[in-house]
Formats: structure tokens, sequence, C-alpha cells
């Protein structure tokens, strides 16, 4: 069951006063750190990422003016900066270009959903919206990959009619697992004769694997919305209140969900979230949908939406503006340069890696929110910044916010991950990097990610379960400070597991080993000791910023 609108007031009023009841009750409690700690913890922090950056910068410029680096890694920069840019990351400069061709496409789009809700009726904008999609899609990807696209679509709507959900995912994961095998590569590659450069295919598999997320999503739910099943739910605080207030309110739920043929490629092929994302499941995209045609935008979320598009061009200068000086990714391309670089040059170069990661894909995920978020739909958040985060969950949770929703809600909790014991939890964990290794592509580095992910993540349920014990309990209430610095000295493996296992996803196996045999097999007893140090003191400037971003929600 679902609460219904008019019974928000009623649950905001009970959560506030629950809320104020556990804040009575709980006793405050100091600063868990001294003061002058915690300035030590920060300062180290901020000073070794100042320092890393510019050996970064140091090596950029180097190995540039020596004439190591490969020349077709860069292009001509802006005249005013007067240097060479770094374009050797394919898939920020595949979508930054690709954006000034969409652009303007977005703004149509917008401009025609605008005279439809104002003209049309919801089915009608809705179609005529569609139209205008598939009409454009056309033209970007070509009319033959459109209807791979739309085959893909089609034969899973088909299979979802059979009301099994087990027959869904077995045709989801045999159609995803196509992007990987012979001949299927070799035909789809047949489909743009014309495409030297090899972009056609790039866009095209980019596109089907989102694709491939959306049709999965509407057959999943089609198939619990017509057998009446539904996953169950997280065994949370928050879901026993509403257990409590469902049996005082009397609620007749209406079914505004939707399950045609029509209404799938409204959802699969919505233009403004196409290319890049960020992906909401349809529960979601179909109850706002709805919502969006009752009501028109209020000046303070236009003020919003602007707000969002002056951040996301902000970015996105930023981005190619630290290309012009930080040749991470170029450098990270030439395997007999980087051997020789020092400990802090190759740290600097992963940390750049991370960063300018998170950033393009707040760019990717950021401009097409801009467009959704204009015509009505408010899509996942952007990526938290990786700078503060130090546990793997918390990585999966805040940085891909829409694809760990899917992965959440039609592979975790159906699988009884939230209600079983440890062993089960962590069974639901592998089934779910399971299917991120073949949505992501079956190669040799993605497997190494996604397994020390999964090693990751299972060391960390196993932390919260010792976390959870009486006597854990006990001592970290009698001695906050102590239990804190014991906690950050054992987040520190797992940390550096995580770096090596981002160097993996980033520059490949090749690039994670030799990171691996720089700072562990041939690291001796002073390199060790300055990356614990480092490390530790990084992961405790984390935890302070985590622990104040809780107490900060807790007070909103």
């Amino acid at each position: 069951m679902v609460f219904g609108k008019n019974d928000y007031p009623y649950i905001k009023c009970w959560k506030m006063e629950t809320k104020k009841k556990n804040m009575d009750v709980q006793p405050k409690k100091s600063e868990v750190l001294p003061a002058w700690e915690t300035y030590f913890y920060n300062t180290v922090h901020v000073s070794v990422v100042a320092y890393i950056l510019y050996c970064v910068y140091r090596a950029s410029t180097k190995c540039m003016y020596d004439g190591l680096l490969n020349v077709y890694d860069f292009e001509p920069g802006w005249s005013c900066i007067q240097r060479e840019k770094d374009m050797s990351n394919y898939e920020w400069h595949f979508f930054y270009n690709l954006f000034w061709i969409v652009i303007p496409w977005y703004i149509t789009y917008i401009s025609l959903d605008w005279i439809a809700a104002h003209h049309l009726s919801v089915i009608h904008r809705r179609q005529t919206c569609l139209l205008y999609s598939l009409i454009v899609l056309a033209y970007l990807l070509g009319w033959k990959s459109l209807l791979l696209l739309c085959l893909h679509s089609v034969v899973m709507y088909l299979i979802s009619l059979f009301q099994s959900k087990v027959l869904v995912w077995i045709l989801s994961i045999a159609l995803i697992s196509t992007l990987n095998f012979e001949p299927f590569i070799s035909w789809m590659r047949l489909l743009n004769p014309e495409d030297s450069d090899g972009k056609s295919y790039y866009m095209l598999m980019f596109t089907l694997a989102l694709t491939h997320l959306r049709y999965t999503s509407f057959c999943l739910e089609y198939v619990e919305h017509v057998t009446g099943t539904s996953s169950p739910q997280q065994d949370t605080d928050t879901d026993k209140l509403y257990m409590e207030i469902k049996k005082e309110i009397e609620y007749t739920q209406t079914d505004e969900m939707k399950f045609s043929l029509v209404d799938a490629f409204v959802y699969i092929f919505y233009f403004p979230l196409f290319f890049c994302g960020p992906i909401i499941t349809y529960d979601e995209f179909s109850k706002q949908m709805n919502e969006s045609a009752q009501k028109p935008l209020q000046e303070n979320q236009m003020i919003s939406i602007a707000f969002l598009a002056l951040r996301m061009i902000f970015w996105a200068v930023f981005n190619e503006f630290i290309l012009h000086f930080f040749y991470f990714n170029a450098l990270q391309h030439n395997l007999s340069v980087i051997e020789d670089m020092d400990l802090w040059t190759l740290s600097g170069i992963g940390y750049c890696q991370g960063q300018f990661f998170m950033i393009k894909y707040t760019v990717m995920f950021g401009i097409p929110s801009v467009v959704a978020r204009t015509c009505g739909i408010e899509p996942p958040a952007g990526p938290k910044c990786i700078g503060h985060i130090y546990t793997y969950s918390d990585m999966w949770k805040y940085f891909d916010r829409g694809m760990y929703s899917f992965i959440k809600r039609y592979i975790y909790l159906p699988l009884g991950g939230s209600q079983g014991n440890i062993i089960q939890k962590l069974l639901c964990s592998l089934g779910c990097f399971i299917f991120v290794y073949i949505w992501h592509g079956i190669e040799y580095f993605i497997f190494l990610w996604t397994l020390f992910n999964f090693i990751g993540i299972s060391l960390e349920v196993l932390g919260y379960w010792i976390d959870k014990q009486t006597a854990v309990c006990k001592f970290k209430n009698s001695m906050p400070g102590i239990y804190r610095r014991i906690q950050g000295l054992a987040v520190v493996p797992l940390f550096v597991m995580s770096t090596f296992t981002a160097f993996c996803f980033f520059g490949g196996s090749v690039i994670g080993y030799m990171y691996y045999q720089k700072f562990i097999v041939r690291g001796w007893l002073k390199s060790w000791s300055i990356v614990i140090v480092v490390v530790y003191c990084c992961v405790q400037s984390s935890m302070e910023i985590h622990e104040r971003q809780k107490t900060k929600k807790k007070r909103e």
C-alpha cells in the first residue's frame, strides 16, 4: 500500500513528534575527538591533496615538453591559455561534443512539451513528445540503430506478458550479453557502415546499455502490477512508522501507472534522459509524469533549475580548463612513463582520475537533469563528492544513485537482502555484483573491479554486524574517542583496496597491477608507514565531514 498525498501531513506530524521524543531521550554528546586532533587530520588531508596535485602538474608539464606523451592524445587548447589540451579521455571528449549537438534539440523539446502541456490532453502530450523523440533519435543515431533499440524493447514487452519475473530476467541478461559477444558485436557495427571513427557504434553501445535498464524496469513493474507481488521493503524505522500510521488511516489507492506498449516507449525513449541518464525507475517516472501534468512549475522550482544549469556550465568549463594543465589521462596511457614516477605523483594521478570521473558524471547527469526538471521530472541527484567518501557502501549509494535504486529495487530487495541474516545479505550482494559485472562488460578488469568491490562491501557488512554487538556498543558509548580511532584504522586497508579497484576501473588491469606492484610489493617500511599515516588522516577527516553532515541533516 502506498500512502496518498492527503495523508502526508499526518505522516509528517507523526515523524516530527517521534523525532522530537527521540531527541529528548538521547543525551547530548560532546565532540568525539579533541578539536586539535580534528584540525591536524584536516590539515594533513588538505596538504597532501595540494601536494599530489602539484606533483601531477609538474609531471604533466615536464613530460609534455620532453615529448614523452602521445601527440594524438592532445589537441590545440584555448587561445587565451596557449597550452595543449588533453583529449585522451574518450568518454568526456565524446559527450562534451555531443551535448553541443543535442542542446538545440533539448531546447526544442522543452518548447514542444510546454506547448503540448497547455493545448493538448495528457495522452496526446505524451504521444507528441514521443513522436518528436523518435524522429530526433532516428536522425542522431540512425534509423537502423533506433530500430534495434525498439526491437529490444518490444521483445522484452512481449515476454513480460507471460507475467513471470524469471522470464523477464532471463531475457534481460540475454539481451545485455549481446553487447559482449560475437557475432552480435560485428553485426551491430554493420548497422552504421560509414562509421569509420567508431563514434556511432560507441553511442549505440552506451544508449543500448541504458535502454536495457529502462525496459527491464518497465517489464518488472508490469509483472509486479499484474501479479500483485511486490518487493519486500527494508526493515527501517521509517517503514515501521508507516506501518503504524497505515493502521489508523483509511486510504484507497488509485492506480495511475499505465503499461501499454506506448507507455513503455514514452518511458524508454524519454528524450531528456535518453543519452546519459540518470536512470529513473518506471514507478517513479510514471508517478512524476502524472504529477507534472497536474501542476506547472513554481517560481522557486524555476530558480532551482536555473541554479543547477549554471552549476553544470561551471563544472563543464572547469573540466575543460583543468585538462589544459593536468595531463593525468595522457600520463596513464603511457605505462613506461608512470612506471618511473614516484609514489606521490602516482597517488596524484589516481586522485585526479577519481575527481575527474566524478565531475564528468556530474555534468553528464546534470545537463539532462536540467531539461527533465524543466519538463516536470525530478531525476536522481548527481554524484556526491568522492573526496570525502571512505566506504564502499557510500560510494555505491551516492555516486550513480539511479543505478543504485535500480539494483536495490529489482535485485537486492526481491532476493530478500533486507530481511535475511548476514549470510543471506552477502549472497544477495553477490547477485547484485554479478549483474553489475555483466552490465558493465564481461572483461577482466571489470571482473577485478566488481570482485574487490564485493569483498569490500562484504567486509563492511561484517563490520556493521560486529558494531551492533552488545560488548562493542558498550565500548563505543563508554570510550567513543578510542572507538573512533580504532574504526579509522580498520577502514585504512579497505580504503587502500578501494583505490586499487578504482585504478583497475579507470586504466585497466595492467595499470591496477602496476599500482599494486609499486605501492605494495616494491614498497618498503618507510613508504608503507607514510601511506598508512596519510590514509588514516584522510579517513578521519572524511569521518568528521560525514558526522557533521549527519548532524546537520538531523537538525533539518
